[in-house]
């Protein structure tokens, strides 16, 4: 497995090298595109978290709104089992006491671009600042929880319909 490595860690001292060389400047140009890529990549991961965040949350919802408009697309197969299976993961974390690993792939890529003060973008910290509350542990898992059992309840009070295999040899 590849192991990431900070910026500083490149080149022991990047002053060692007079400030004319080409070493200093090749040396000062990978560290600052090096910090700037560890920068996106956590800015990224937070937009991915966020999306998951989203789909699991507003997708009850919009399931609920779908059945009682009698739309197909609410009981798809696929679509119920997966957002069951998201929340199940945030449950099953919450319940476990682990940290949903792309926090932890965040917070690491953060370290690496070295970001004391500002977490990133503008748009990228304000989602960040949405999407972690500040809240004992129990009381996200019984968040977690009590929404995780909206959600195996829905799937139980308009079950989903299970996709329908042809058989291909079957001629009409």
């Amino acid at each position: 497995m590849f192991e990431l490595v900070s910026p500083s860690a490149l080149c022991r001292d990047p002053c060692s090298f007079p400030e004319n060389s080409w070493e200093y400047f090749l040396v000062a140009c990978v560290l600052i595109d090096m910090q700037l890529f560890y920068r996106v990549a956590a800015d990224c991961i937070v937009l991915v978290h966020m999306t998951y965040v989203l789909v699991v949350v507003v997708g009850l919802p919009v399931t609920w709104v779908g059945i009682l408009c009698r739309a197909k697309w609410a009981r798809n197969f696929w679509w119920r089992c997966g957002h069951l299976a998201m929340i199940s993961i945030v449950v099953i974390e919450a319940l476990l006491g682990i940290t949903c690993p792309l926090t932890t792939w965040e917070f690491r890529l953060r370290e690496l671009a070295e970001e004391q003060t500002y977490r990133g973008a503008f748009v990228a910290n304000l989602i960040h600042e949405w999407l972690f509350v500040s809240a004992e542990p129990w009381v996200l898992a019984l968040c977690y929880s009590s929404f995780g059992s909206l959600v195996l309840a829905s799937f139980f009070a308009a079950p989903p319909r299970w996709p329908s295999f042809r058989n291909p040899t079957t001629t009409s």
